[in-house]
């Protein structure tokens, strides 16, 4: 009971290593249960693991130009830190990266990004 959120989630996420049940999986129904409030449940990692197939993994190395998994987890940190958004929109963003606008996992929702952010996130990545 006296884990913070973010340690919380990294545990769990950790003890769900079942046969059949990826990083992909398990990271949503953790993201969905925190937010949903059953569970007090925050994600501060990407928890990537040895799945070099798992999306989000792959594209987190190329975006983030390394392949160390310690470098990988600090520098997904320090983006989501300096472009202001929650650390799962991160996670989602680089399961998105390279699908088409129909293939995109939205999660719901059904509004478009706003420009400052954008900008913010674009400049922060060398983008712009």
């Amino acid at each position: 009971a006296g884990w913070a959120p973010a340690r919380r989630f990294e545990r769990v996420h950790e003890r769900l290593a079942l046969p059949g049940l990826g990083r992909g999986p398990r990271y949503e129904l953790l993201v969905t249960l925190g937010a949903l409030g059953v569970v007090r449940l925050e994600p501060r990692t990407l928890a990537v693991g040895r799945d070099a197939m798992d999306p989000v993994t792959s594209t987190a190395k190329r975006v983030l130009g390394i392949g160390d998994a310690l470098t990988l987890e600090r520098r997904a940190q320090e983006l989501a830190d300096g472009v202001g958004v929650p650390f799962a929109a991160l996670d989602l963003a680089f399961f998105n990266l390279d699908r088409t606008d129909e293939q995109r996992a939205t999660q719901g929702a059904r509004v478009t990004a706003d420009p400052r952010r954008r900008a913010a996130i674009e400049a922060a990545l060398g983008l712009d």
